[in-house]
C-alpha cells in the first residue's frame, strides 16, 4: 500500500499530512522518506527552496519512538533542510503540542524558521508578515481524510500563537550529497 503524504498542486508551498492513519510504522516511514528526499532532490536540481505546511491535526500518533525516527531522520538531512526549505508552519490545534515539538527539537535542531499554529487563518499570516507570501492553506483541506470545520479558518479569540518564530542559528553544514543519504 503506497501512502502519499505530500501535496504539491501550489509548488514551491508542500503540504504535508499524515492523512489521519498510523502511517508512520516502519514500512510507511520508509515510504515517507523517500517521498521527502525526492521533494529535495527537487529543489537541488531546480535551485529553489519549498515552503512546508505541516498539518499534524490528523495524526495522534505522537508515540517516543515516532519522535525518534523523525529526529533521526532530520538530523541525517538537517544541512539540506537548512538548503532547500525556505520556512515550516505547523498546522495544530493541540496546544499540549508544544511540549511534544520542544522535546522534539532536543533530539533535532531546527534547519529552518518554523511557526506553530493553531489555524488556517494563523499559518496564512505567519507566511504573509514573514515571508510576503500571499496563500490560503485551506486550500489543501481536501487533502486530508480527516475533513475539519471549516471554522478552523476563522481567527480564534485568543490572537497569541502557541510556539515561536524559530529561526535557526548559522552553523557549519557538512559536505553530505543529497543523493547519497541512504533510505
Amino acid at each position: 500500500m503506497s501512502v502519499s503524504y505530500f501535496n504539491t498542486e501550489k509548488w514551491p508551498i508542500t503540504y504535508f499530512t499524515a492523512n489521519g492513519e498510523n502511517h508512520m510504522k516502519d514500512e510507511y516511514f520508509e515510504d515517507f522518506k523517500r517521498e521527502y528526499l525526492s521533494l529535495l532532490v527537487k529543489c537541488k536540481k531546480n535551485n529553489e527552496q519549498i515552503v512546508l505546511i505541516c498539518n499534524i491535526n490528523s495524526s495522534n500518533n505522537f508515540e517516543m519512538s515516532n519522535i525518534m525516527k523523525f529526529a533521526k531522520f532530520n538530523k541525517e538531512i538537517h544541512a539540506f533542510n537548512k538548503a532547500y526549505v525556505k520556512c515550516v508552519a505547523i498546522l495544530c490545534t493541540d496546544k499540549s503540542f508544544k511540549n511534544i515539538l520542544n522535546l522534539y527539537f532536543t533530539f533535532a535542531k531546527p534547519a529552518s524558521p518554523y511557526k506553530l499554529c493553531r489555524s488556517n487563518l494563523k499559518v496564512d499570516k505567519y507566511l504573509k508578515e514573514k515571508w510576503g507570501i500571499t496563500f490560503e492553506s485551506i486550500y489543501f483541506d481536501g487533502f486530508n481524510e480527516v475533513n475539519y470545520n471549516k471554522s478552523d479558518y476563522i481567527e480564534d479569540d485568543n490572537d497569541e500563537d502557541i510556539g515561536i518564530d524559530y529561526i535557526p542559528e548559522e552553523e557549519y553544514i557538512n559536505g553530505l550529497n543529497l543523493e547519497e543519504i541512504k533510505v
